[in-house]
């Protein structure tokens, strides 16, 4: 089957593995002989392994593995779910991409961990295991006399027909060896006992979950806490972190939610070291794993009177609500996966009409369903079209593709940044404890609100799409041109004549330019080499500005290389050779460490 490659932007056959989200239908078919899905929709997981179309078998990458699964990958969505949310409420004030504030709200004590806390710490779970109730089981079972204490009814007709179980026989009748017996042991596997263990295992797992869970939100106000003492992170650069995180969570919701968090941890540790406890203990041991409980509990006269056994009821009816959702329809997870999309596509959306509004040079105008912008004087426009994010300047297109899970391989963006990028909501396989700040090589890339630097990230591959033109074309000659219009250039020092040809060299003055322009409408020239005249000096116009404050810089021409320095906020551009590279560098001038880590995109540097 012929399918559209959403990440190589191609068409191709339809792999045996499918990887769920990256495929687009290019006709009408039927998943798993229960879908129907239309031309132009993608292929997503409906929690199967399996991936059955119109009789072609395959199989999804991680099909049966379900973002429920992993405590983090599940937080992450709903913190996804909760910003897209907003911006579709608010499009004109897009929100912080950091956790929104809605989820501080997880990690404090809910009504089920004091029930739990309390049914603990008054012991009823530890009396249960000391001292539980059994029932007596009877097994007919041949013994010697001498352990018989009570004979099975049977006792007497077995006796009769094995011989050799006789002792002797004398005239008034036979003296048993062995007699089959009554023989009682304790019956652990009563209902009761059977609900316990159980519940035991669903505290237990719901315990290791919410601690995971919360000890991930407490790592991030921890890491914020950290920020404001770390020193070797750029000023400008930590500045911009605080802002991103003061518009998520205030200083006081920050300071409110590291108290919750460290006491919700020291709570579910304890209670998960004490649930782990009495899963070590014999009543646990004695009742088979495979005993199950459906559940609706029975109404047992244990279960409603006992003074420790009623308390299950109790926590089997608050604890069960998780377990219900990990048993979902196919149907009802391939919805929740479509969503799961469309809003993380509705989060990149939010994160570039942050990234272009904030971006000083490219004087941004969000519309509709579009943002139009210009760079210098080429205009250029964001589109949003089949979840995809189009960012077209000119003639070049940067593709942002979005995904769920990170892709096993991608294609390289081309030379002029330009091409298909794939951005993913979370890790392949298990979720990383932490993001590390560094700039990635490959042109796929996971971002999500637990990322301080996901804008970061965002940005520079924005803006080395955006000026990559300007850095290649400086110092390229234009020509031949004619005699006459050399001479003129010549005359007015507008730029560089060298052998017929002319390049601009520095920034011109609005004179200097107004009058460049006015020449070119009558000079003796094609519309193409025009075009080019006045591009060029547009374009050295344009890296004559600081792109952080918008000041003309302090530029120095370096023999078709240029150095400039903005003396406003004190970043340094330029080109730069090494050995046969020409490369482009942007960097704040504080002669330290210019690691994506400690400056972020306030760094840039790419090859021209």
């Amino acid at each position: 089957m012929k399918v559209f490659d959403r990440y190589l932007g191609e068409i191709v056959t339809l792999p045996e593995e499918v990887e769920p989200g990256r495929y687009r239908l290019l006709k009408r078919a039927t998943l798993n002989g229960q879908f129907v899905l239309e031309k132009n929709e993608l292929i997503m997981s409906d929690g199967r392994e399996r991936c059955l179309l119109d009789g072609e078998s395959h199989g999804f990458r991680d099909g049966a593995r379900r973002s429920d699964d992993d405590p983090v990958a599940s937080l992450i969505l709903r913190s996804v779910q909760t910003l897209a949310m907003q911006y579709r409420a608010q499009p004109s004030e897009p929100p912080s991409p950091l956790i929104p504030s809605e989820l501080a709200d997880s990690v404090k004590l809910d009504d089920r961990d004091k029930e739990l806390k309390r049914v603990i710490d008054k012991g009823h779970l530890d009396e249960i295991a000391r001292r539980p109730r059994y029932a007596m089981k009877y097994q007919a079972e041949v013994a010697q006399i001498h352990r018989v204490r009570r004979m099975a009814p049977k006792a007497i007709e077995h006796l009769a027909a094995h011989s050799e179980d006789w002792l002797s026989q004398t005239v008034f009748g036979v003296l048993p060896k062995r007699l089959l017996a009554l023989l009682s042991e304790d019956e652990w596997s009563i209902y009761e006992n059977k609900v316990y263990t159980r519940l035991l295992d669903e505290l237990y797992d719901y315990l290791c979950w919410r601690l995971t869970e919360t000890k991930e939100i407490n790592d991030k106000y921890e890491e914020k806490r950290k920020l404001e003492q770390a020193e070797h992170i750029h000023h400008r650069l930590r500045d911009r972190l605080f802002k991103l995180w003061g518009g998520a969570m205030g200083t006081s919701a920050t300071e409110q939610g590291l108290k919750d968090s460290c006491e919700a941890i020291k709570l579910l540790r304890s209670a998960k070291m004490r649930v782990g406890a009495l899963r070590q203990s014999e009543l646990y041991r004695n009742v088979p794993r495979s005993a199950r409980v459906p559940t609706q509990l029975r109404n047992t006269n244990i279960l409603m009177h006992d003074q420790h056994y009623r308390h299950l009821r109790t926590l089997w009816g608050k604890y069960q609500t998780r377990s219900m959702k990990k048993q979902t329809k196919p149907e009802q997870v391939l919805a929740d996966n479509r969503r799961a999309l469309a809003d993380f596509a509705q989060y990149l959306r939010m994160m570039i009409h942050r990234v272009m509004t904030n971006m000083a040079l490219a004087d941004a105008q969000p519309e509709a369903d579009a943002i139009g912008f210009t760079f210098g004087r080429a205009r250029g426009r964001v589109s949003f079209v089949d979840d995809e994010i189009r960012i077209r300047l000119e003639e070049r297109e940067l593709v942002i593709v979005p995904t769920m899970t990170e892709p096993d391989n991608s294609t390289a963006l081309r030379p002029d940044a330009s091409g298909r990028i794939v951005i993913a909501c979370l890790f392949a396989g298990s979720h990383k404890d932490a993001l590390e700040p560094s700039a990635p090589d490959a042109e796929s890339r996971v971002i999500n609100p637990f990322d301080f630097y996901g804008e970061e990230r965002l940005a520079l591959s924005v803006e080395r799409f955006l000026w990559f033109p300007a850095f290649a074309a400086y110092g390229h000659p234009i020509g031949p041109l004619p005699r006459e219009a050399l001479a003129w250039l010549e005359s007015k020092s507008l730029g560089v004549v060298e052998n017929r040809h002319w390049r601009s060299d520095v920034p011109l003055s609005a004179s200097d330019e107004e009058a460049l322009h006015a020449w070119l409408r009558d000079a003796a020239l094609n519309s193409e080499t025009k075009n080019k005249i006045a591009l060029s000096v547009d374009r050295t116009n344009l890296l004559a500005l600081c792109r952080h404050c918008i000041e003309p810089a302090k530029f120095t021409s370096r023999n078709g290389d240029f150095t400039a320095r903005c003396e406003a906020c004190g970043t340094q551009w330029g080109i730069y050779r090494r050995g046969a590279r020409r490369v482009a560098q942007m960097h704040p001038d504080d002669g330290e460490d210019a690691s994506f880590e400690r400056v972020g995109s306030w760094s840039m540097e790419f090859d021209v």
